[in-house]
């Protein structure tokens, strides 16, 4: 009964974490895909985040802020329950080897990312293309054009992109063997807090080049997004 409430909760949270900050991750992408245009209207380039949420609110309506949030949260939901069933299934799999558990988690990740990579990338399309209105259509576009290999566009950045654990893990690490040093003691709750967040800024700044590096190839660099952007 554990591990079903763990992984119902582990769905949930990825799920609600997905639909609240969606907004943000859109602007991201904007970003990301156009260096600071919209992709969707005319304007831009803009210099801050707030800028061009004030300008897609403006000219497209607050809720294309969240174009793209139904498959962001179904993938981000399946990522986090799909991981704790998967890293349960490598891991006495990878039990005879050395640091069998990292290489379970990066195996569990690996494939989470295979399975959700359509996801996201319809996501993605629909963030940038205000023609794709649901993400059935999306997908069909995608594979219409670009066949069926087409939904998996972006793939190798994105497995890349497991690395942010380990690289998070590694800094947070290192940051509690600074600490220590320098107090002679394992640190209070505010310290590990602060050494957390310090070890995930770390991994986001390591690795987001590979961000944009997957945006970039995920676009749809041909269609109407490219049109309007240039209106």
């Amino acid at each position: 009964m554990s591990h079903a409430v763990e992984l119902v909760a582990g769905m949930t949270a990825g799920a609600a974490t997905a639909a609240i900050l969606h907004p943000l991750d859109t602007v991201k992408v904007r970003f990301q895909a156009f260096e600071g245009r919209t992709g969707l209207q005319s304007g831009g380039p803009y210099a801050s985040s707030l800028a061009l949420v004030a300008h897609v609110v403006r000219t497209e309506g607050p809720l294309a802020l969240y174009r793209g949030v139904l498959p962001a949260t179904v993938a981000s939901g399946f990522a986090w329950g799909a991981y704790l069933g998967l890293y349960s299934l490598y891991k006495p799999l990878c039990a005879a080897w050395p640091q069998g558990n990292l290489i379970a988690g990066v195996a569990s990740g690996a494939t989470c990312v295979v399975l959700t990579n359509p996801l996201w990338l319809v996501k993605l399309r629909m963030q940038l293309d205000a023609t794709q209105q649901s993400p059935v259509a999306a997908a069909a576009g995608i594979v219409r054009k670009d066949g069926v290999a087409g939904l998996f566009r972006g793939l190798v950045p994105a497995l890349l992109l497991t690395s942010n654990g380990a690289i998070q893990l590694a800094a947070y690490e290192k940051l509690k063997a600074m600490n220590r040093a320098h107090r002679g003691s394992r640190g209070d709750t505010f310290e590990h807090l602060a050494m957390g967040a310090g070890s995930k800024i770390a991994a986001t700044l390591v690795t987001y080049p590979l961000q944009v590096a997957k945006t970039r190839m995920q676009r749809e660099v041909g269609g109407a997004c490219r049109e309007k952007q240039r209106r």
